[in-house]
């Protein structure tokens, strides 16, 4: 018998078959040209390029000047910080040789007083003044005479630190401090009395820490003792 003869192929089978793929194809390659720039109402395609082009490079104009703006001001805080570190430092060194002079004796009495009065401007605080003193000439066998304080040599410049016209009562509560960090240095020696107490007497005494000095250097430790 005669074999059937195959099926025609239908005109649907070419829209349902499925495609045959280019294997040939680079399918990961780039588009070899890029899409066009989108036009605005009445802009040619040239145009609208060229305002893409400027808004890019104002926008690369935009930063570059952001940068130099942020390196320029980053530059002057380190210049800034440099001149402020530098002052700090000749600050310092001048303190240092004002509290060494002050404290070398070299200078007493009226002098002194004078000394004071001609750099109250750039005098180092009254604490370092009188504990740099006390630990120059009172170690390590403090005067319990207090012979220091008395005007003939250290006295009269403390008191006047001390006065209205100089610093006040603050100065007052800095130089019980510099009596109390001096005695801590040495131990706290007592003798007939406490060091401590005997300084704080000269203080008194030579019109260095006045009795309203005293009452606020007490209050001023229980408030650093809360």
């Amino acid at each position: 018998a005669p074999s059937a003869a195959p099926p025609r192929p239908s005109v649907m089978d070419s829209f349902t078959a499925p495609k045959k793929k280019n294997l040939d194809a680079n399918i990961l390659a780039p588009p070899t040209s890029a899409p066009g720039v989108i036009t605005l109402p009445g802009e040619t395609q040239e145009e609208a390029e060229e305002r893409v082009k400027k808004a890019k490079k104002d926008k690369e104009d935009k930063e570059r000047k952001e940068e130099e703006e942020r390196e320029r001001a980053a530059k002057a805080r380190e210049e800034e910080e440099k001149r402020i570190e530098e002052i700090e430092g000749m600050k310092k060194e001048k303190e240092e040789g004002l509290i060494k002079e002050f404290a070398s004796g070299s200078i007493q009495g009226k002098a002194l007083l004078d000394w004071v009065k001609k750099n109250s401007s750039v005098l180092p605080s009254p604490y370092d003044l009188l504990f740099n003193t006390l630990m120059s000439h009172e170690r390590p066998n403090p005067d319990v005479g207090c012979s220091w304080a008395s005007a003939a040599k250290w006295g009269s410049a403390l008191s006047w630190i001390s006065s209205e016209e100089g610093k006040g009562e603050r100065a007052q509560v800095e130089f019980m401090y510099a009596v109390q960090e001096f005695a801590g240095e040495l131990g706290f020696p007592k003798g007939k009395e406490p060091v401590v107490v005997s300084m704080f007497k000269a203080l008194y005494k030579h019109d260095i820490a006045e009795a309203e000095g005293q009452l606020a250097y007490k209050e001023d430790e229980v408030l650093e003792g809360e």
